[in-house]
């Protein structure tokens, strides 16, 4: 991908931005895959499940820094 990533980060930092309105929308459903995913695995008797899940979301909200 060819883009200007100073761009792309402050197009994320505007509050409005169609850029960070496409972003976080993703991120929403990204979140919501995951929680339901980790709701089927706990389901199946998975107990790492819930914790896994529940790093991955703490990691991906530190890194977007919002």
């Amino acid at each position: 991908m060819d883009f200007d990533e100073t761009e792309f980060k402050t197009d994320l930092d505007t509050p409005g931005n169609p850029a960070r309105r496409a972003f976080l929308q993703g991120y929403s459903e990204t979140a919501l895959r995951l929680r339901k995913q980790n709701l089927e695995l706990a389901d199946a008797g998975s107990p790492a499940a819930d914790e896994a899940c529940r790093g991955y979301l703490r990691r991906m909200i530190r890194e977007i820094d919002i």
